[in-house]
C-alpha cells in the first residue's frame, strides 16, 4: 500500500476541494512524486539516459498510485512489467540469458542510468559481473584467445536460437574458433591486431565476389574495399552477415525524399 494511503493521508496527492466533484492532483507529474520521492529526483535531474516512461512522468505506466500486489507498486510483476511495452519474442527464444529470466535489473536500471540502453555498467564490464575471463572454461571456448570486449558482437543479450546465446549467423572462422584467420596471433601485445586488414584478407575466401571489387559501376563500399561498412566481421542476426537489416543498413548512406524531389 502506498505509504500516503496506508496513513490515509489523501490530501498528500489531492486537492481537498473539486471544481465540480471530481478528485484532483495537487501537481501533475512526474512533480508530484518527487514531493517524497527524492532519489528518483535525483535520477531524473542528473542521468542523461531515461526510461521514456519515466523522461515524459509517466509513472502510472509501470506503478499504481495506491495499491499492489507487487513490490514498488508495480502494475504486475518486473518481468511482465517490462513485457507490457518491450515485445517479448526477443526475450523467449529457445535459450534465455539467465538475468532475463529472473529480473531484468540485473543488467538495466528501471529510471535512469549513465549508460546506453539504461545498463548499470558499461556493457563488457557488465559481463564480467558474472562471467569471469580468467576461468579456463571461458578460454577455451573462446579458442584460448584473450577475449575481453565485444561480448555483444558475437551473443545475443537477452535470448537466441543458439547454445551459448550465439547470434543466427557466424562468421566460419568464428565458429571454428580459427581467430588467427584473420587476426595477428603472433605478437602477444596486439593479438587482435588487423594492421594489414582490408578486402583483400576477405577475399582470400571469398574470391568468388573478387571481381565486383574492382568494377567500375559496383556499390561504393565495395569499390573501396571497405567490407565492414555493411558486414559483421564475428556474427549477425541478418543473413549475409549484415550489421543491420537492409532497409536500416541501406538508410545509413542513403535519404530517400519522397516527395520525388
Amino acid at each position: 500500500v502506498h505509504e500516503p494511503v496506508r496513513e490515509e493521508r489523501c490530501n498528500a496527492c489531492h486537492r481537498p476541494h473539486g471544481l465540480i466533484g471530481g478528485v484532483y492532483l495537487k501537481q501533475s507529474m512526474p512533480g508530484l512524486c518527487f514531493t517524497c520521492h527524492d532519489h528518483e529526483k535525483e535520477t531524473f535531474q542528473g542521468q542523461p539516459v531515461l526510461h521514456d516512461p519515466f523522461r515524459t512522468g509517466r509513472c502510472e505506466v509501470c506503478h499504481d498510485s495506491h495499491n499492489s500486489e507487487y513490490p514498488g507498486l508495480l502494475l504486475s510483476d518486473k518481468r511482465q512489467t517490462c513485457f507490457e511495452c518491450h515485445d517479448a519474442e526477443p526475450f523467449t527464444r529457445q535459450y534465455i540469458h539467465a538475468p532475463v529470466v529472473e529480473d531484468c535489473q540485473t543488467c538495466h536500471q528501471p529510471h535512469g542510468s549513465s549508460q546506453a540502453h539504461l545498463l548499470n555498467a558499461e556493457k563488457d564490464a557488465l559481463c564480467q559481473d558474472c562471467h569471469s575471463l580468467s576461468e579456463q572454461g571461458f578460454r577455451s571456448k573462446h579458442g584460448n584467445a584473450p577475449v575481453t570486449k565485444g561480448c555483444n558482437d558475437c551473443h545475443s543479450v537477452h535470448s537466441a536460437d543458439k547454445p551459448a546465446l550465439l547470434k543466427k549467423v557466424v562468421h566460419a572462422p568464428v565458429a571454428d574458433l580459427s581467430c588467427d584467420d584473420c587476426h595477428n596471433s603472433v605478437n602477444p601485445e596486439a593479438p587482435f591486431a588487423l594492421s594489414d586488414f582490408d578486402a583483400d584478407r576477405c577475399y582470400e575466401c571469398h574470391d568468388e565476389l573478387q571481381h565486383s571489387y574492382s568494377a567500375e559501376n559496383s556499390h561504393p563500399p565495395v569499390k573501396a574495399g571497405e567490407c565492414r561498412t555493411c558486414h559483421a566481421p564475428h556474427a549477425s542476426d541478418e543473413k549475409g552477415l549484415l550489421n543491420k537489416s537492409v532497409g536500416a543498413l541501406c538508410f545509413e548512406c542513403h535519404s530517400f525524399n519522397l516527395f520525388g524531389n
